[in-house]
């Protein structure tokens, strides 16, 4: 949210779920801050939240939440390609791409000579307005609400005409916290935490 304010990004919405309630205090810091519930978000992937604020995908960002950003400059005002932010890597057991003539062609979990994808991605207007028609095939199909979102740009209803390229970061400028001890090594405040 800091980035978004540094890059002047004003028009921010967080789709909120587990305890939602207690995201209600960043209208103190943003208070243009829009804060979408999303109710299914134990029962299906994340895929449901995408779908929660599918309005709300226009020229903008893509932020998976649990990102500690180190890099003041992943967040720019101006965008102009859609991509994933990712780095080169020879070998992953994460999710990441495989690119031909710049663009996707593959996106799975693990890999040798990838681009290893960092949970952010821009979408400009054309790419975005596919982006939320293939959202509204995958969600509704057989199985489509148990899916990551990333399906709904690279699987079956988006790989074809979906044009998904990589910007390259370092890949130090971006840690994943998954699970409680990683935020607790990143913050050590969090150790006293009830």
């Amino acid at each position: 949210l800091k980035q978004c304010k540094k890059a002047e990004i004003n028009d921010i919405t967080v789709v909120v779920g587990y305890k939602a309630e207690q995201f209600e205090c960043l209208k103190e810091n943003y208070p243009d801050i829009k804060l979408i519930r999303n109710d299914n978000f134990n029962t299906q992937n994340n895929i449901s939240s995408l779908y929660t604020a599918k309005d709300e995908i226009d020229r903008c960002y893509i932020c998976e939440a649990d990102l500690l950003l180190k890099d003041n400059n992943l967040i720019r005002k101006y965008e102009y390609e859609t991509c994933f932010l990712g780095f080169y890597s020879e070998k992953s057991e994460d999710w990441c791409a495989k690119l031909r003539n710049g663009i996707i062609k593959t996106f799975k979990i693990g890999g040798k000579k990838v681009w290893q994808t960092c949970g952010i991605s821009y979408w400009n207007l054309e790419e975005a307005n596919k982006l939320r028609a293939s959202l509204e095939k995958t969600y509704n199909s057989p199985g489509g609400k148990e899916c990551i979102w990333d399906m709904a740009a690279f699987g079956k209803y988006g790989k074809h005409n979906i044009r998904v390229g990589i910007r390259q970061v370092n890949n130090n400028s971006i840690t994943e916290i998954d699970n409680y001890s990683e935020l607790c090594k990143l913050d050590k405040s969090y150790i006293n935490y009830q």
